[in-house]
């Protein structure tokens, strides 16, 4: 037979042992519900936060590579500018020279 004590400490750890059981479904159910956020509803089928980050990672590639053509764009515009600015720069120049030559002859 059990004395007192133990009855009671039989009965305070199968109260114990109640309430842990019952956390640890609690968190199984909570464990449901991050797993449905992260991979989504079948029946929605929209994919869960898993499927928005493979999204943006797919925005993101274009995004970069478009920012990528972008500067080569422009690096090419710089490039004909600096062309443009060097060809009127000579024209500037004969110009000036024929006009000048102009002026000294007479």
């Amino acid at each position: 037979m059990m004395s007192p004590e133990e009855k009671t400490q039989f009965v305070s750890m199968q109260k114990d042992i109640h309430d842990i059981k019952q956390k640890v479904d609690g968190m199984g159910g909570n464990l449901e519900k991050v797993l449905g956020a992260l991979m989504g509803n079948d029946l929605a089928k929209d994919g869960g936060l898993i499927a928005r980050i493979t999204e943006l990672e797919d925005q993101y590639e274009g995004i970069r590579k478009e920012l990528e053509t972008v500067k080569a764009e422009k690096a090419k515009s710089e490039w004909y500018l600096k062309l443009l600015w060097t060809a009127a720069g000579f024209i500037s120049a004969a110009i000036f020279q024929f006009v000048l030559g102009h002026i000294l002859k007479k």
